[in-house]
């Protein structure tokens, strides 16, 4: 495995060009705003956030799309991101003031730094994302911070909330080229307030400093396997709490069924289209289920590519089955009016 530093100004362009790709066992972007405004602070404080993990893959390997807008690739070869796509696609975010597309809509990033934040503040803990909480969920959250929360806060998320005894300032503008006489002029800063505007002007530049700041990237060499690479990701993110049981499940099954994604995702939504919102978690349960009898996702070790395209045809026509007798017999026309979206499994 080899190592090097790279700033996040430039694996954020690496994402953008598409010099760096997601393979198809990563999971979509999930983070909150309220994450983003937490990395944002470790970066302004310099704190450790982590590395980052590629694979120099020299074969071809099936890919999914970032949440970042990409630009047409301008070369062939590219590396393919395995940890750390929340921290880059928020950054590149940031950086060039876009939304994320998740889940098919755009998702806007705004956050406000605070030029009268105090020198010394006990950063808030990272919010962390319930394991059986569903994406959609996470998504529909507000993450507003309420004016307590925010008083004395460096970053906070940009809304009517923020502290009216406090100057603010658009993160993403503060990070772009613009200069800062201009920045500070616009809200109604001038020179002549010689010990504000030399606060102000250094605290971006501490700022914007982030840009260069460097993250380590490790990356496992060519010779590796898909198959092998599908298990160093799913052994990484087993410690923690970044991933959730079908994440990994989902990482596993699509090393040994390369393209399945596609399907699973193609098929959630049609289920969503008729008012069964069941989520990946409960159709990969429920293929788990007809593919070796097992719900639980530490039995997946125990499926073959065999295995898994017979369950998933079974799975295909049982939640099928379930939602016609919940629907027709049960007058039960969407999961919200189910105790739990795991009985349609049975029902399967």
């Amino acid at each position: 495995m080899s190592h090097a530093n790279r700033t996040i100004n430039e694996m954020a362009i690496a994402l953008k060009r598409r010099t760096l790709r997601l393979p198809e066992l990563q999971r979509s972007y999930v983070w909150k705003a309220s994450q983003v405004v937490d990395l944002l602070d470790s970066l302004y404080r310099k704190y450790p956030t982590g590395t980052i993990l590629t694979w120099d893959a020299q074969r071809s390997v099936p890919l999914r799309e970032s949440a970042v807008s990409d630009e047409p690739e301008s070369e062939s070869q590219y590396q393919l991101l395995l940890d750390g796509q929340q921290r880059i696609s928020s950054m590149a975010a940031v950086l060039n003031d876009e939304s994320l597309m998740v889940k098919g809509r755009k998702r806007p990033i705004r956050i406000s730094f605070n030029l009268d934040h105090p020198d010394f503040v006990t950063p808030e803990s990272e919010v962390e994302q319930d394991d059986e909480m569903d994406e959609d969920d996470a998504l529909q959250e507000e993450d507003e911070m309420s004016a307590s929360e925010t008083e004395i806060a460096t970053f906070a998320l940009t809304s009517n909330n923020l502290p009216a005894d406090a100057t603010w300032i658009s993160v993403s503008k503060a990070l772009s080229e613009e200069s800062i006489f201009v920045l500070l002029k616009e809200i109604g800063i001038d020179p002549s307030d010689t010990e504000r505007y030399a606060r102000y002007e250094q605290r971006i530049n501490r700022l914007r400093a982030i840009r260069e700041y460097e993250w380590r990237v490790d990356t496992i060499e060519s010779d590796k396997t898909y198959d092998e690479v599908a298990k160093i990701f799913t052994r990484i993110n087993q410690g923690g709490t970044r991933l959730r049981g079908h994440d990994l499940a989902l990482a596993r099954i699509t090393a040994l069924w390369p393209g399945s994604l596609k399907l699973f995702e193609k098929f959630e939504d049609e289920c969503a289209e008729r008012g069964f919102r069941f989520g990946m978690n409960v159709i990969l349960k429920t293929m788990l289920v007809f593919a070796v009898g097992q719900s639980r996702f530490r039995f997946i070790d125990e499926a073959s590519q065999s295995k898994l395209k017979t369950g998933w045809d079974d799975t295909r026509e049982g939640l099928g089955f379930a939602m016609n007798i919940l629907a027709s017999n049960l007058n039960i026309e969407n999961t919200e009016l189910l105790s739990s979206p795991y009985l349609a499994i049975e029902i399967a």
